[in-house]
């Protein structure tokens, strides 16, 4: 077996549909988006704070690829130099809690040889087998912190997600591992991996025994099974079954959910004077052909008194409800707030919407009176 980077009839361009409703699309794919590579996956997350949907794509084999929403439908390519592996998963999420998303990409790790992997690569393209962690730093400028993050030298990968699975007010990382193709991993396969984030800056992951996947791995998914507020793991396999982890840590949380539909698209939310302090954005396509829940569980501490809940749209509108209920699941749509009980009943909650339009900052603080913007080697 020998992977083949530089064969054209490999790959096929990529297709940009602009959904005009009714189930009618317009094909508004460019060459620069096109490509002309084996895409794993793709992800529309806003990178710059513009309220724009920008784009990433995960070349299986290729180069990372990064794409700047111009806004009008049009997209431009940011530089970012990657090296040439098998990119395959990706996953968006604020790691470092500065209120901007950051990426990690999965690849095949330690599990293929260097010298088999990098198949038909010429001199001049750097093979990179490791999985990818880039920290965000505004304005399309990106950090590789894989190793220092304690994620270089892991085996295969496939679909991840960032989730805050021990209520801790980090975020977490969940990769799936293994490959059904790959004879070695009949024999001996890689546990998939939940890794709690650590309080380092930036944040150590470490492997928590227990709660994996032993089997051949697809992607995390990430959903409330049980209905108590706290997300639990679901493990897609590829082949042989599916694993299902409830999630029994203690503590408490705010409980967020948006619509699950395309007007939640890009939308933002945090909570402000909490333990939680990171950033989270309402995307699709997160991990391997998957979908994640639009629910999430912030991490509140007895100690945070006093809290106040932001959800804001990509068009400016920001919703902010002083003191949210904890454990409770809190509905928040562009109209109204309501809490929704295990029953079903619902009832509304007085939150304050105000929208400026103003260009949303990677990094912002709203003041509680006004809620407007103040500026400013391994075992695989």
């Amino acid at each position: 077996m020998s992977a083949t980077f530089n064969v054209p009839s490999h790959a096929k361009p990529n297709l940009l549909l602009r959904n005009d409703g009714d189930f009618r699309f317009t094909d508004i794919t460019t060459a620069e988006v096109a490509g002309r590579q084996n895409t794993f996956t793709s992800l529309f997350v806003d990178l710059d704070g513009d309220r724009r949907q920008d784009l990433v794509v995960a070349q299986n084999t290729g180069q990372v690829e990064v794409f700047r929403s111009l806004g009008d439908g049009r997209f431009t390519s940011v530089p970012l130099s990657t090296g040439y592996g098998f990119w395959m998963g990706v996953s968006a999420g604020d790691f470092d809690s500065d209120g901007d998303q950051d990426l990690f990409f999965s690849n095949v790790g330690v599990s293929f040889p260097a010298s088999l992997a990098r198949g038909d690569l010429h001199d001049d393209q750097p093979y990179a087998g490791d999985w990818l962690l880039l920290r965000n730093e505004g304005e399309f400028r990106f950090t590789d912190v894989t190793r220092e993050s304690g994620l270089a030298g892991m085996g295969f990968g496939w679909g991840s997600v960032f989730e805050d699975v021990n209520l801790d007010g980090r975020l977490d990382l969940l990769v799936a591992q293994n490959y059904v193709k790959w004879p070695p991993h009949r024999i001996f396969k890689f546990p998939g991996k939940l890794l709690l984030a650590g309080a380092e800056s930036p944040p150590h992951f470490s492997a928590m025994p227990g709660k994996t996947d032993p089997g051949y791995g697809n992607a995390p998914l990430i959903v409330d099974l049980d209905g108590d507020g706290r997300q639990d793991i679901f493990w897609l396999n590829d082949d042989g079954p599916s694993r299902a982890y409830l999630n029994r840590s203690p503590g408490d949380a705010v409980i967020v959910s948006l619509p699950d539909a395309a007007r939640s698209l890009g939308a933002r939310a945090r909570i402000v004077g909490a333990r939680s302090a990171y950033t989270r954005e309402f995307s699709t396509s997160i991990g391997l052909g998957t979908d994640q829940s639009p629910v999430w569980a912030f991490a509140i501490s007895p100690d945070d008194r006093e809290v106040w809940l932001e959800v804001e749209w990509p068009d400016g509108l920001l919703a902010v409800l002083d003191d949210p209920p904890r454990n409770e699941r809190i509905e928040v749509d562009r109209d109204g707030v309501q809490v929704r009980a295990a029953d079903g009943k619902t009832r509304a909650l007085d939150a304050r919407y105000s929208g400026t339009g103003a260009p949303r900052a990677a990094s912002t603080a709203r003041t509680r009176s006004s809620g407007t913007s103040s500026g400013s080697g391994s075992d695989g």
